[in-house]
């Protein structure tokens, strides 16, 4: 908690500096869609939020804040636009089918490029909740469900996971694995941790 309190206030303290003025918490929110990005930010912003009061910061309406930079009242109108662009993804033939019959690092690379495209565009991807941990959710997608592979390829890919933090989602809280045993799960992908390959997830259609 001293950490994000410190950083924070160096946060506050680097923005009046660069500024000649103290930021308001939506001038911090705007500098970091700025620096980090609209998808960075918004998964930053309860931490943000929290080292803003940490830092006795004024209590304000965080939630029509939200509303206001993240648009979750007109994301059920772009979802559907998304889903529009997706199925030409999903239907798009690759011409030079050769990637799958080379070694797997090929085809890994392949798999990592569609990944970090989806993550850009902010496409939906489905997948199945696996486990339920302390502070997250593990999400598991098959690869043939997500990205264009060859009928003529009869071969077994490995599957690919990634997490729903528990703290970013308080929806999620009270879930259990038999919620969703079988159903199909759509996400978008938050962040790639690409040391670990681990795909950090944002459910769709619920708010934090």
């Amino acid at each position: 908690m001293s950490d994000l309190k410190e950083t924070v206030s160096d946060l506050i303290i680097q923005y009046q500096n660069k500024y000649n003025v103290k930021p308001s918490f939506e001038n911090l929110l705007q500098d970091c869609i700025k620096l980090r990005g609209i998808t960075t930010t918004e998964f930053l912003a309860t931490s943000l939020q929290e080292g803003w009061l940490l830092n006795g910061g004024q209590e304000l309406d965080f939630s029509s804040i939200y509303n206001k930079y993240f648009g979750y009242d007109r994301i059920p109108l772009y979802e559907k636009l998304e889903g529009i662009e997706f199925s030409k993804y999903k239907t798009q033939e690759i011409i030079n089918e050769k990637i799958f019959s080379s070694d797997g690092t090929l085809f890994e690379e392949y798999v990592w490029e569609i990944l970090e495209g989806f993550y850009i565009d902010q496409h939906h991807i489905s997948g199945y909740i696996t486990n339920v941990y302390e502070n997250n959710f593990e999400v598991t997608f098959n690869i043939k469900d997500i990205i264009h592979i060859p009928k003529s390829m009869d071969l077994e890919y490995p599957k690919i996971k990634g997490i729903i933090p528990k703290e970013k989602y308080k929806y999620f809280d009270s879930l259990t694995i038999e919620s969703f045993k079988n159903i199909k799960f759509d996400v978008k992908i938050l962040f790639i941790e690409k040391s670990s390959k681990t795909l950090i997830l944002k459910p769709c259609n619920y708010e934090k």
